[in-house]
């Protein structure tokens, strides 16, 4: 038995964990900012972020979401906020170089707790994950399925899926840090990759903040 865990499922799920949302992005930026680890400790904060939106998923209380006008406008604002935040510290961001920037930029300023948080929040206020889910994983449950299964099938789905953002992020990270070696010897081209990572985060809290409010 499955558990609707088949190949169209993980191509799937492949790709839409690899698309450059806003946890995969802050992944990315951490890791050239301060290096693998921290990317890494970037990349579990944002798997962590995405379980509640499962949860919801999987008991069906996004559906009191998308009914409430008022808690889609509040965590959607929030949400925005939080983005542009994001997009204005990427842009503000100092960069050095020279032979001891990779050691001084791995060190950092951001602790690991700090760095979890940041990207715990980065999904977790994110309302448009929980709509996605609930629109995705049922596909994949079978038209067939029992009553007493549907829980137990979307709650399946839903830790592979967990399981396949945590090896995405993980991706990225080790990709960043390969190529994070040429990018501490130059500071101008920190500047452009960090404040091209700044124009994505805003112009994503700005649709975020500009999105319409679900259906009725």
């Amino acid at each position: 038995m499955t558990w609707g865990v088949t190949p169209e499922f993980l191509l799937a799920a492949t790709l839409v964990v690899l698309m450059p949302g806003p946890g995969l992005l802050f992944t990315l930026s951490v890791t050239l900012a301060h290096g693998l680890r921290a990317g890494l400790w970037a990349g579990v904060g944002g798997t962590l972020g995405t379980l509640p939106h499962l949860a919801l998923t999987v008991m069906g209380v996004s559906g009191a979401v998308t009914g409430s006008a008022s808690a889609w406008q509040i965590l959607r604002l929030v949400g925005a906020a939080y983005l542009l935040y994001t997009a204005f510290s990427l842009w503000r961001q100092r960069h050095s170089a020279g032979p001891g920037a990779a050691t001084a930029s791995g060190r950092g300023s951001a602790s690991a707790p700090a760095l979890l948080a940041k990207s715990v929040l980065m999904n977790l206020l994110n309302p448009k994950l929980t709509f996605f889910l609930v629109a995705f994983l049922p596909q994949f449950v079978g038209t067939g399925t029992p009553a007493d299964e549907i829980a137990a099938r979307l709650l399946v789905l839903g830790v592979v899926f967990a399981g396949l953002t945590l090896a995405g992020f993980v991706a990225v990270s080790l990709l960043a840090h390969r190529l994070r070696g040429p990018l501490l010897e130059s500071p101008r081209l920190q500047t452009r990759l960090h404040r091209g990572l700044a124009l994505v985060f805003a112009v994503l809290g700005l649709r975020l903040a500009l999105e319409p409010g679900p259906g009725p």
